[in-house]
């Protein structure tokens, strides 16, 4: 059936194109290497999704750090997306001034309909680098490894719509789940509570600091189109590089919908050995575990232990099934123990013994982001209570940081 006809409603498709965590420094410099470190570093984005969190760890690097060099390397197994991403880094590097360059990058990677100046813009700049790319590669037989190198410096959005009448995402695709709110509404410069307004300028912010320190120093980005499994193979071969990441970020294709734990001995050997970086870190995110082994008692539990706490937040509705009821029920979802829970799929998938035998060992305390980033604190205020549960996020996504064994 034409979903064009108006006879089936369809709410977009399985596609991400926007982050659905808030983004994150995947370096953390001065709480790992300090400052001070001068030697090169490589970071692996083995399933990148956005560029979220390439932007914020470029931006986040001290500027007197200028030293050493920066190569990232890109993989995404979805065409959209690392084709964005593409178009997005070319921007970032080619256009100028900045400021036009951020102005671009929002468009891309957020507005459903791109202006008429800035579509100028990217014809002028990105696609002639594009055209000149493929007039090259033309001939080349279909079974090549091809690969071009942009060197810049010293040394209808048609990535939305592919098909007529349907949008890409599905309808809770948000673009504040792949950033700090609190960001964004610090940066709202009239009406405090325009949220979107206030990532706006954010977003512009940010994008316009991240033109400009690729301008600072020598930063290399590699993109990849590949099945995240083949990735250890793909870089052995075509790259010549075996333990040679400093940072290693694998998003949430450790959960057992994807690659599950099968995914450690795949980039655990791509690390870093102790001995050359001691911070040397694969880190992955868990988004479906709780949900994974989460049961009704579990939440009956939390009812019976948070209920005077709950009641500070939500009073109690006058019906069963009323807006507020519903709410509460939710904000008790936020106030399960989610640490014994995580304990429980850990036993469940033996994720010790995977863990050792893939070398690695899981770090007690982390030093790139929280392990509970999204979840309630013991002494949330109300306003904060609030916000989380009116977010987009269910407060369980939990992160683990894992090293290679001395």
């Amino acid at each position: 059936m034409d979903p064009g006809d108006g006879a089936v409603e369809i709410h977009g498709e399985k596609k991400f194109l926007w982050g659905n965590m808030p983004a994150l420094d995947v370096l953390n410099l001065e709480h790992n290497e300090g400052i001070d470190y001068d030697k090169d570093i490589n970071l692996l984005f083995a399933a990148s999704g956005d560029m979220r969190n390439v932007v914020k760890t470029i931006i986040s690097i001290p500027s007197a750090c200028t030293s050493q060099s920066i190569t990232a390397f890109l993989n995404d197994g979805e065409f959209d997306v690392a084709a964005r991403n593409a178009i997005l880094l070319l921007t970032a590097l080619y256009v100028q001034p900045p400021t036009a360059a951020a102005a671009a990058m929002l468009h891309i990677w957020y507005s459903a309909l791109i202006p008429s100046s800035i579509l100028q813009t990217l014809q002028d700049t990105v696609l002639s680098l594009i055209i000149d790319v493929c007039t090259k590669i033309a001939a080349k037989p279909l079974d090549r490894l091809l690969a071009k190198t942009f060197t810049r410096g010293t040394c209808s959005h048609r990535t939305f719509y592919h098909k007529d009448h349907v949008w890409p995402m599905m309808d809770n695709a948000d673009p504040l789940s792949g950033w700090e709110i609190e960001d964004a509404l610090r940066s709202t410069p009239l009406a405090k509570n325009d949220v979107y307004g206030g990532l706006f300028f954010h977003l512009r912010d940010q994008f316009i600091d991240f033109c400009t320190k690729l301008q600072m120093r020598k930063t290399t980005f590699v993109l990849l189109f590949n099945n995240a499994a083949d990735l250890r193979t793909t870089l052995a071969r075509d790259f010549n590089l075996t333990h040679s990441f400093d940072r290693i970020e694998i998003s949430n294709i450790v959960d057992d919908y994807y690659l599950g734990l099968d995914c450690l001995p795949v980039f655990a050997p791509l690390l870093r050995p102790h001995a050359v970086n001691r911070h040397a870190t694969l880190l992955a995110l868990f988004m479906n575990a709780i949900p994974e082994v989460e049961t009704h008692e579990d939440t009956v539990t939390a009812m019976s232990r948070e209920m005077r706490r709950v009641a500070g937040w939500l009073p109690p509705g006058k019906q069963e099934h009323d807006a507020k009821e519903t709410a509460r029920w939710a904000a008790y979802k936020l106030l399960v123990d989610f640490d014994e829970l995580f304990a429980r799929y850990m036993e469940r998938w033996e994720f010790d013994s995977v863990v050792a035998d893939a070398q690695l060992h899981t770090k007690d305390e982390h030093t790139i982001v929280e392990k509970w980033p999204l979840r309630v604190k013991e002494h949330a205020t109300k306003a904060e209570f609030q916000r989380i549960l009116g977010g987009d996020h269910c407060g369980s996504e939990r992160y683990v940081e894992w090293q290679r064994l001395p």
